[in-house]
Protein backbone atom coordinates (compact mmCIF):
# COMPACT_ATOMS: atom_id res chain seq x y z
CA UNK A 1 0.00 0.00 0.00
CA UNK A 2 1.34 3.54 -1.20
CA UNK A 3 0.53 4.74 2.05
CA UNK A 4 1.93 2.55 4.29
CA UNK A 5 5.33 2.87 2.25
CA UNK A 6 5.52 6.39 2.79
CA UNK A 7 4.68 5.77 6.75
CA UNK A 8 7.42 3.41 6.67
CA UNK A 9 9.70 6.48 5.57
CA UNK A 10 8.62 9.06 7.66
CA UNK A 11 8.94 7.26 10.45
CA UNK A 12 12.71 6.68 10.02
CA UNK A 13 12.96 9.88 9.10
CA UNK A 14 11.08 11.18 12.07
CA UNK A 15 13.58 8.33 14.42
CA UNK A 16 16.56 9.87 12.81
CA UNK A 17 16.07 13.18 13.71
CA UNK A 18 14.89 12.03 17.40
CA UNK A 19 18.55 10.96 18.04
CA UNK A 20 20.34 14.47 16.67
CA UNK A 21 18.12 16.91 18.81
CA UNK A 22 18.16 17.46 22.63
CA UNK A 23 14.63 16.25 23.22
CA UNK A 24 12.47 14.59 26.35
CA UNK A 25 12.73 10.93 24.57
CA UNK A 26 10.21 7.93 26.75
CA UNK A 27 10.09 4.65 24.95
CA UNK A 28 7.46 2.38 26.53
CA UNK A 29 7.70 -1.56 25.28
CA UNK A 30 3.87 -3.19 26.09
CA UNK A 31 2.63 -6.60 26.23
CA UNK A 32 -0.90 -7.31 27.00
CA UNK A 33 -3.24 -10.53 26.95
CA UNK A 34 -6.96 -11.47 27.40
CA UNK A 35 -9.09 -14.37 26.59
CA UNK A 36 -12.93 -13.29 26.24
CA UNK A 37 -16.19 -15.40 26.00
CA UNK A 38 -19.41 -14.49 23.71
CA UNK A 39 -22.45 -15.76 24.34
CA UNK A 40 -23.48 -15.01 20.22
CA UNK A 41 -20.30 -13.96 18.82
CA UNK A 42 -21.46 -14.14 15.22
CA UNK A 43 -24.38 -11.32 16.25
CA UNK A 44 -27.17 -13.38 14.75
CA UNK A 45 -30.98 -13.64 15.12
CA UNK A 46 -30.97 -17.47 15.38
CA UNK A 47 -28.32 -20.08 15.91
CA UNK A 48 -26.25 -18.37 18.24
CA UNK A 49 -22.93 -19.92 19.01
CA UNK A 50 -20.79 -19.51 21.99
CA UNK A 51 -16.96 -18.73 21.55
CA UNK A 52 -13.88 -18.06 23.29
CA UNK A 53 -11.55 -15.56 22.02
CA UNK A 54 -8.00 -15.08 23.32
CA UNK A 55 -5.78 -12.37 22.46
CA UNK A 56 -2.10 -11.11 22.19
CA UNK A 57 -1.11 -7.78 21.85
CA UNK A 58 2.47 -6.78 22.16
CA UNK A 59 3.56 -2.88 21.55
CA UNK A 60 5.71 -0.29 21.76
CA UNK A 61 4.76 3.56 22.44
CA UNK A 62 7.85 6.56 21.91
CA UNK A 63 7.25 9.62 22.69
CA UNK A 64 9.09 12.93 22.14
CA UNK A 65 9.27 16.23 22.94
CA UNK A 66 11.55 18.98 21.99
CA UNK A 67 10.06 22.10 22.62
CA UNK A 68 8.62 23.16 19.80
CA UNK A 69 8.83 19.95 18.25
CA UNK A 70 6.33 16.73 19.57
CA UNK A 71 6.36 13.62 18.07
CA UNK A 72 4.23 10.04 19.43
CA UNK A 73 4.50 6.78 17.68
CA UNK A 74 2.58 3.53 18.68
CA UNK A 75 2.55 0.23 17.66
CA UNK A 76 0.43 -3.02 18.70
CA UNK A 77 0.08 -5.97 17.04
CA UNK A 78 -3.09 -7.47 17.70
CA UNK A 79 -3.42 -11.52 17.82
CA UNK A 80 -6.49 -12.73 17.63
CA UNK A 81 -7.54 -16.45 18.04
CA UNK A 82 -11.11 -18.28 18.62
CA UNK A 83 -12.46 -21.46 19.47
CA UNK A 84 -16.24 -22.72 19.09
CA UNK A 85 -16.95 -24.05 22.54
CA UNK A 86 -19.44 -26.77 20.74
CA UNK A 87 -19.50 -28.50 17.52
CA UNK A 88 -19.85 -26.45 14.43
CA UNK A 89 -22.89 -26.64 12.74
CA UNK A 90 -23.37 -28.46 9.36
CA UNK A 91 -22.25 -25.76 6.58
CA UNK A 92 -20.60 -23.56 8.70
CA UNK A 93 -17.61 -22.18 9.27
CA UNK A 94 -15.24 -22.49 12.29
CA UNK A 95 -14.50 -19.62 14.68
CA UNK A 96 -10.72 -20.54 14.30
CA UNK A 97 -11.19 -19.67 10.69
CA UNK A 98 -11.53 -15.90 11.60
CA UNK A 99 -8.15 -16.22 13.50
CA UNK A 100 -5.71 -13.04 12.31
CA UNK A 101 -2.73 -10.88 13.04
CA UNK A 102 -3.63 -6.98 12.94
CA UNK A 103 -2.18 -4.48 13.52
CA UNK A 104 -2.72 -1.11 15.01
CA UNK A 105 -0.20 2.43 14.08
CA UNK A 106 -0.63 5.76 15.33
CA UNK A 107 1.69 8.70 14.25
CA UNK A 108 0.96 12.45 15.90
CA UNK A 109 3.32 14.67 14.92
CA UNK A 110 3.41 18.57 15.10
CA UNK A 111 6.02 21.65 14.90
CA UNK A 112 5.61 25.41 15.95
CA UNK A 113 7.38 26.62 12.79
CA UNK A 114 6.94 30.57 13.47
CA UNK A 115 5.38 31.67 16.50
CA UNK A 116 1.94 32.29 15.05
CA UNK A 117 2.03 29.14 12.44
CA UNK A 118 2.16 25.31 13.70
CA UNK A 119 2.28 22.41 11.02
CA UNK A 120 1.76 18.63 12.03
CA UNK A 121 1.09 15.32 10.62
CA UNK A 122 -1.68 12.24 11.94
CA UNK A 123 -1.87 8.90 10.57
CA UNK A 124 -3.53 5.73 11.73
CA UNK A 125 -3.03 2.38 10.29
CA UNK A 126 -5.17 -0.86 11.38
CA UNK A 127 -5.78 -3.90 10.33
CA UNK A 128 -8.34 -6.03 12.10
CA UNK A 129 -12.00 -7.98 11.52
CA UNK A 130 -13.78 -5.72 13.68
CA UNK A 131 -16.29 -4.01 11.62
CA UNK A 132 -17.83 -1.55 14.47
CA UNK A 133 -14.18 0.22 13.99
CA UNK A 134 -14.24 1.80 10.61
CA UNK A 135 -16.40 4.93 12.26
CA UNK A 136 -17.99 6.46 14.96
CA UNK A 137 -21.47 6.11 14.29
CA UNK A 138 -21.16 2.00 13.01
CA UNK A 139 -23.75 -0.64 12.74
CA UNK A 140 -21.87 -3.46 11.32
CA UNK A 141 -20.89 -6.73 12.41
CA UNK A 142 -19.48 -8.27 9.40
CA UNK A 143 -16.17 -9.96 10.27
CA UNK A 144 -14.36 -9.80 6.86
CA UNK A 145 -10.67 -8.86 7.33
CA UNK A 146 -9.65 -5.36 6.03
CA UNK A 147 -7.35 -2.99 6.84
CA UNK A 148 -7.31 1.42 6.82
CA UNK A 149 -5.18 3.79 6.45
CA UNK A 150 -6.00 7.48 7.23
CA UNK A 151 -2.93 10.65 6.40
CA UNK A 152 -4.04 13.82 7.20
CA UNK A 153 -1.78 16.50 7.47
CA UNK A 154 -2.51 19.88 8.89
CA UNK A 155 -1.31 23.73 9.43
CA UNK A 156 -2.41 26.41 12.03
CA UNK A 157 -2.30 29.99 11.91
CA UNK A 158 -2.98 32.38 14.67
CA UNK A 159 -4.72 35.88 12.88
CA UNK A 160 -4.14 37.54 16.07
CA UNK A 161 -3.98 36.65 19.83
CA UNK A 162 -8.06 35.05 20.02
CA UNK A 163 -8.40 34.49 16.19
CA UNK A 164 -7.15 31.35 14.65
CA UNK A 165 -7.18 29.34 10.88
CA UNK A 166 -6.91 25.98 10.36
CA UNK A 167 -6.95 23.56 7.74
CA UNK A 168 -6.23 20.13 7.39
CA UNK A 169 -6.16 17.40 4.62
CA UNK A 170 -7.69 14.03 5.35
CA UNK A 171 -6.79 10.64 2.82
CA UNK A 172 -8.88 7.63 4.16
CA UNK A 173 -8.17 4.34 1.95
CA UNK A 174 -10.25 0.76 3.20
CA UNK A 175 -8.88 -2.13 1.80
CA UNK A 176 -10.97 -5.69 2.05
CA UNK A 177 -8.54 -9.19 2.23
CA UNK A 178 -11.25 -11.01 1.31
CA UNK A 179 -15.39 -10.36 0.52
CA UNK A 180 -15.94 -6.31 0.99
CA UNK A 181 -15.61 -2.92 -1.18
CA UNK A 182 -12.69 -1.11 -1.06
CA UNK A 183 -12.73 2.63 -0.96
CA UNK A 184 -10.71 6.03 -0.88
CA UNK A 185 -11.98 9.53 0.92
CA UNK A 186 -10.35 12.95 0.29
CA UNK A 187 -11.55 15.21 2.70
CA UNK A 188 -10.40 19.03 2.91
CA UNK A 189 -11.60 20.55 6.24
CA UNK A 190 -11.04 24.32 7.21
CA UNK A 191 -12.01 26.51 9.92
CA UNK A 192 -12.26 29.66 11.85
CA UNK A 193 -11.61 29.66 15.77
CA UNK A 194 -12.33 32.90 18.21
CA UNK A 195 -11.25 32.61 21.76
CA UNK A 196 -13.29 35.21 24.00
CA UNK A 197 -11.75 34.35 26.74
CA UNK A 198 -9.17 31.22 28.34
CA UNK A 199 -12.17 29.26 28.38
CA UNK A 200 -14.87 30.04 26.42
CA UNK A 201 -14.53 29.48 22.08
CA UNK A 202 -16.24 29.47 18.92
CA UNK A 203 -15.74 27.04 15.89
CA UNK A 204 -17.18 27.76 12.39
CA UNK A 205 -15.79 24.47 10.56
CA UNK A 206 -16.52 23.82 6.72
CA UNK A 207 -15.92 20.15 5.39
CA UNK A 208 -16.34 18.82 1.81
CA UNK A 209 -15.58 15.32 1.13
CA UNK A 210 -15.56 12.62 -1.78
CA UNK A 211 -15.65 8.91 -1.58
CA UNK A 212 -14.71 6.57 -4.57
CA UNK A 213 -16.02 3.10 -4.40
CA UNK A 214 -14.22 0.21 -6.41
CA UNK A 215 -17.39 -1.44 -7.13
CA UNK A 216 -20.82 -1.50 -7.50
CA UNK A 217 -21.59 1.27 -4.62
CA UNK A 218 -21.96 4.82 -5.75
CA UNK A 219 -19.78 7.16 -5.06
CA UNK A 220 -20.50 10.69 -3.68
CA UNK A 221 -19.72 14.11 -2.61
CA UNK A 222 -20.56 15.71 0.79
CA UNK A 223 -20.59 18.96 2.39
CA UNK A 224 -20.81 19.70 5.75
CA UNK A 225 -20.62 23.61 7.90
CA UNK A 226 -20.65 23.72 12.03
CA UNK A 227 -21.10 25.79 14.40
CA UNK A 228 -19.13 24.90 17.55
CA UNK A 229 -19.21 26.72 20.82
CA UNK A 230 -16.64 25.00 23.68
CA UNK A 231 -16.47 26.13 27.51
CA UNK A 232 -13.96 24.94 29.73
CA UNK A 233 -14.53 25.42 33.30
CA UNK A 234 -12.29 23.92 36.27
CA UNK A 235 -13.69 20.16 36.61
CA UNK A 236 -16.25 20.19 33.57
CA UNK A 237 -15.79 21.04 29.91
CA UNK A 238 -18.25 21.17 27.35
CA UNK A 239 -18.77 20.92 23.45
CA UNK A 240 -21.90 21.58 21.25
CA UNK A 241 -22.03 22.25 17.87
CA UNK A 242 -24.09 21.55 14.65
CA UNK A 243 -24.60 22.12 11.17
CA UNK A 244 -26.06 21.05 8.13
CA UNK A 245 -24.20 18.19 5.85
CA UNK A 246 -25.53 17.15 2.40
CA UNK A 247 -24.76 14.50 0.04
CA UNK A 248 -24.80 14.13 -3.32
CA UNK A 249 -24.73 10.74 -5.15
CA UNK A 250 -23.11 10.16 -8.92
CA UNK A 251 -25.79 7.32 -9.71
CA UNK A 252 -28.91 8.47 -10.42
CA UNK A 253 -30.97 5.43 -8.92
CA UNK A 254 -29.70 6.78 -5.28
CA UNK A 255 -31.56 10.02 -4.38
CA UNK A 256 -29.30 12.77 -2.60
CA UNK A 257 -29.67 13.25 1.11
CA UNK A 258 -29.04 16.25 3.61
CA UNK A 259 -29.57 16.28 7.62
CA UNK A 260 -29.57 18.68 10.65
CA UNK A 261 -26.24 17.42 12.48
CA UNK A 262 -25.73 18.17 15.57
CA UNK A 263 -23.02 17.03 18.59
CA UNK A 264 -23.17 17.51 21.88
CA UNK A 265 -20.31 16.87 25.18
CA UNK A 266 -20.25 17.15 28.34
CA UNK A 267 -16.88 15.96 29.88
CA UNK A 268 -15.84 15.89 33.82
CA UNK A 269 -12.57 14.84 35.74
CA UNK A 270 -11.00 15.75 39.04
CA UNK A 271 -7.99 16.62 39.23
CA UNK A 272 -9.38 19.49 36.78
CA UNK A 273 -7.48 19.76 32.97
CA UNK A 274 -3.96 20.17 33.24
CA UNK A 275 -3.35 18.81 36.91
CA UNK A 276 -3.11 15.19 35.87
CA UNK A 277 0.23 15.07 36.51
CA UNK A 278 -0.48 15.57 40.04
CA UNK A 279 -1.52 11.75 40.74
CA UNK A 280 -3.34 10.84 37.42
CA UNK A 281 -6.74 11.36 37.21
CA UNK A 282 -8.94 9.93 39.87
CA UNK A 283 -12.39 9.93 38.60
CA UNK A 284 -13.57 11.16 35.18
CA UNK A 285 -17.36 10.47 33.49
CA UNK A 286 -18.36 11.85 29.91
CA UNK A 287 -21.50 11.43 27.69
CA UNK A 288 -22.13 12.58 23.78
CA UNK A 289 -25.36 13.04 21.47
CA UNK A 290 -24.79 13.29 18.47
CA UNK A 291 -26.64 12.73 15.18
CA UNK A 292 -25.39 12.25 11.44
CA UNK A 293 -25.44 10.29 8.04
CA UNK A 294 -23.06 7.43 8.01
CA UNK A 295 -19.91 7.85 5.92
CA UNK A 296 -19.11 4.38 4.92
CA UNK A 297 -22.10 2.91 3.02
CA UNK A 298 -20.97 -0.64 0.99
CA UNK A 299 -24.07 -1.18 -1.25
CA UNK A 300 -26.02 2.11 -0.51
CA UNK A 301 -26.44 1.55 3.14
CA UNK A 302 -26.85 4.85 4.14
CA UNK A 303 -28.48 5.80 7.46
CA UNK A 304 -29.52 8.60 9.43
CA UNK A 305 -27.65 7.43 13.41
CA UNK A 306 -28.97 8.84 16.31
CA UNK A 307 -27.00 8.23 18.86
CA UNK A 308 -26.21 8.71 23.09
CA UNK A 309 -22.84 7.45 24.75
CA UNK A 310 -21.77 7.62 28.35
CA UNK A 311 -18.66 6.66 30.09
CA UNK A 312 -17.18 6.78 33.94
CA UNK A 313 -14.89 5.59 36.09
CA UNK A 314 -13.38 6.10 39.90
CA UNK A 315 -9.79 4.94 41.30
CA UNK A 316 -10.46 3.59 44.86
CA UNK A 317 -7.03 3.45 46.92
CA UNK A 318 -5.02 4.03 44.12
CA UNK A 319 -4.87 0.42 43.16
CA UNK A 320 -8.86 -0.60 41.98
CA UNK A 321 -10.37 1.57 38.79
CA UNK A 322 -14.35 0.84 38.62
CA UNK A 323 -16.04 1.79 35.40
CA UNK A 324 -18.83 1.98 33.41
CA UNK A 325 -19.94 2.50 29.65
CA UNK A 326 -22.96 2.37 27.77
CA UNK A 327 -24.49 3.80 24.41
CA UNK A 328 -27.86 3.35 22.88
CA UNK A 329 -27.95 4.28 18.64
CA UNK A 330 -31.07 4.79 16.21
CA UNK A 331 -30.07 3.76 12.68
CA UNK A 332 -32.68 4.70 10.40
CA UNK A 333 -31.78 3.61 6.87
CA UNK A 334 -32.68 6.12 3.63
CA UNK A 335 -33.70 3.39 0.45
CA UNK A 336 -35.52 0.69 2.38
CA UNK A 337 -37.82 0.93 5.56
CA UNK A 338 -35.15 -0.87 7.81
CA UNK A 339 -34.91 0.72 11.73
CA UNK A 340 -32.41 -0.73 14.04
CA UNK A 341 -32.05 0.51 17.78
CA UNK A 342 -29.14 -0.87 19.41
CA UNK A 343 -28.06 -0.65 22.44
CA UNK A 344 -24.34 -1.96 24.90
CA UNK A 345 -24.09 -1.79 28.71
CA UNK A 346 -21.00 -2.63 30.04
CA UNK A 347 -18.87 -2.91 33.91
CA UNK A 348 -15.38 -3.19 34.14
CA UNK A 349 -13.05 -3.56 37.36
CA UNK A 350 -9.33 -3.18 37.02
CA UNK A 351 -6.27 -3.18 39.52
CA UNK A 352 -2.35 -2.25 39.35
CA UNK A 353 -0.42 -4.72 40.80
CA UNK A 354 2.42 -2.41 40.45
CA UNK A 355 3.67 0.95 38.20
CA UNK A 356 3.83 -1.66 35.46
CA UNK A 357 1.28 -4.32 35.39
CA UNK A 358 -2.99 -3.99 35.29
CA UNK A 359 -5.22 -6.67 35.73
CA UNK A 360 -8.91 -5.89 34.17
CA UNK A 361 -12.78 -7.52 33.60
CA UNK A 362 -14.83 -6.40 32.03
CA UNK A 363 -18.24 -7.86 31.42
CA UNK A 364 -21.72 -6.69 29.99
CA UNK A 365 -24.55 -6.91 27.53
CA UNK A 366 -25.48 -5.72 23.66
CA UNK A 367 -28.73 -5.75 22.29
CA UNK A 368 -30.23 -5.23 18.51
CA UNK A 369 -33.64 -4.29 17.91
CA UNK A 370 -34.99 -4.17 14.12
CA UNK A 371 -37.99 -3.96 12.52
CA UNK A 372 -36.78 -6.10 10.00
CA UNK A 373 -36.02 -9.21 12.31
CA UNK A 374 -33.29 -11.16 10.74
CA UNK A 375 -31.36 -8.78 12.08
CA UNK A 376 -32.04 -8.54 15.59
CA UNK A 377 -29.43 -10.31 18.13
CA UNK A 378 -28.50 -10.10 21.47
CA UNK A 379 -24.87 -10.94 23.14
CA UNK A 380 -23.10 -11.30 26.77
CA UNK A 381 -19.57 -11.03 26.84
CA UNK A 382 -17.26 -11.32 29.25
CA UNK A 383 -13.67 -10.18 28.84
CA UNK A 384 -10.19 -10.62 31.25
CA UNK A 385 -7.19 -9.27 30.47
CA UNK A 386 -3.62 -8.31 31.93
CA UNK A 387 -1.46 -5.59 30.78
CA UNK A 388 2.25 -5.44 31.17
CA UNK A 389 3.50 -1.90 30.14
CA UNK A 390 7.43 0.08 31.14
CA UNK A 391 8.30 3.30 30.31
CA UNK A 392 11.94 3.97 29.43
CA UNK A 393 13.53 7.46 29.59
CA UNK A 394 16.13 7.76 27.10
CA UNK A 395 16.20 12.10 27.13
CA UNK A 396 19.68 13.55 25.83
Amino acid sequence: MKFIKILGILTVLIILTIGSVQAELVVKPKVGAGWQYDTNYYKQSSNERVVHSYLIQPGLELKMDEGKTNVGLSYTMDGFFYSDKESVPAGQRKASDDDFIGHNFNLNAKIDVMDRIALGLDDHFFKTRMGAERENLANDIERSKYSSNMFSPWASYRIEERFDARFRYQNLLYDYSDAGEDSMEHRAVGSLLYRFNRSNSLDLEYAAWVKDYDKTTSDYMSNQIKLIYRKQLHYYGLEVGCGFHDRNFDKDNVGDQDVFSYRASVKGQNPPVGKEDEGGVKSHIAMTVESNFNDLGEGNDYYVAERISINGGHLLMDKIMAGFDAYYQNSDYEYDSRDDNTYQVAASIGYKVCDFVALSMRGGYEERDSNFNSNDYDNKFLMLKVDLGYSLDLSQ
